[in-house]
């Protein structure tokens, strides 16, 4: 026997009470009422900030010197004998 679509089989806590399994049903999710490329793009447009300033700040806060060069991820090189 197994769960169809929205069907759900839980224990629930309540009161510092665990309660015996009980079965149910959710509700299809709404359809989407916009496009996600649309909501990405505009929450860029308000929210974004410029990369480098916020990783600036980043080294700032734990007291490191900004990364100007390279991406700072990876192997470090060998040091040369």
């Amino acid at each position: 026997m197994g769960l169809e679509r929205f069907e759900v089989y839980a224990s629930l806590a309540a009161g510092g009470q665990i309660t015996d399994f009980g079965s149910g049903r959710t509700i299809a999710p709404p359809a989407s009422i916009s496009d996600p490329r649309v909501v990405r793009r505009r929450s860029r447009e308000r929210y974004g900030q410029d990369r480098q300033a916020v990783e600036d700040q980043l080294a700032d806060a734990v007291g490191q010197p900004p990364d100007k060069g390279g991406n700072g991820i990876g192997q470090r090189p060998r040091r040369q004998s």
